[in-house]
């Protein structure tokens, strides 16, 4: 569609390029030529151009990652820029690129989601209390669900590396189709027989880190968890162990869409501490 101001080259999203920055950078940078911006113009010959970084999928611009300006109707217009995210705590964002009228009305959008992983940011600032549905007290205990003021307390006296500190940010995937999953998948064997597989790393233990890891993965079509991210990561290896315990160790009955296997994507608690 000529007519889309984007139809050439949509916007393109470049999370903290490691190889120039350094894998700590906390810069996002964005690019993408716009088109046929008079439809925004309204006559004018000027159109707004709106570019700001949301949490998850919500309109909403994150305060102080927003830009706003006011720019020349060309036959070519270039944006560039970043934006740094070092105050970003951990989970799924998106930039968004709006092309305004004088009204302030969206007249075209473009969308990239992208993840952020920051150690440093989670650390900061206080944790809920987390509650798991349909869990007895004794698997409560062997995940390691606790209080919002115990895990406070247990992250200011928690020592982390430098090195596990740094920031990371990562493109993630569209979401492109709802699929209605008529059965979720389902842990074959217990979450405790799981938690057992898990092998306490010896730097965690020197660093005197424990706690609990939070992994998104995606179970496919054979039970299989694929595609492991850490959601909440504690350094210290704590997170390695965690993927690779979900990863060699937890098998699934697949989800059911229809009457066929789909791939699902889940997230599982798993506790790092000394036995």
């Amino acid at each position: 569609d000529r007519e889309d101001p984007f139809f050439k080259n949509r916007l393109h999203i470049r999370p903290n390029a490691s190889q120039l920055y350094g894998e700590g950078a906390a810069n996002l940078f964005y690019y993408a030529e716009a088109y046929n911006t008079a439809c925004a113009a309204s006559g004018t010959g000027e159109y707004n151009m709106l570019i700001y970084v949301s949490k998850g999928g919500k309109p909403m611009p994150i305060k102080g990652l927003e830009k706003r300006s006011k720019r020349a109707v060309r036959p070519t217009d270039v944006l560039v820029g970043r934006f740094d995210l070092s105050a970003l705590a951990s989970g799924i964002y998106s930039l968004r690129m709006e092309i305004l009228d004088k009204t302030n009305e969206s007249k075209v959008e473009q969308t990239r989601k992208f993840r952020v992983f920051n150690p440093a940011a989670d650390s900061a600032r206080p944790q809920p209390a987390i509650f798991y549905m349909n869990v007895d007290q004794v698997e409560q205990e062997s995940i390691g669900i606790r209080h919002a003021e115990d895990i406070t307390a247990y992250k200011s006296h928690t020592l982390i590396h430098r090195s596990d500190q740094s920031i990371r940010i990562r493109h993630a995937e569209d979401i492109a189709v709802f699929v209605f999953i008529r059965e979720r998948p389902e842990l074959i064997g217990s979450r405790r027989r799981l938690l057992r597989e898990v092998k306490y790393p010896e730097s965690a233990r020197n660093a005197g880190i424990e706690g609990q890891v939070v992994v998104q993965f995606t179970v496919d079509e054979e039970g299989n968890a694929r595609n492991a991210v850490i959601l909440e990561g504690l350094g210290g290896g704590c997170d390695e162990e965690a993927i690779r315990v979900i990863t060699e160790h937890a098998r699934f009955k697949p989800g059911i869409s229809g009457e066929i296997a789909v791939p699902v994507t889940m997230s599982m608690p798993i506790i790092c501490k000394p036995r």
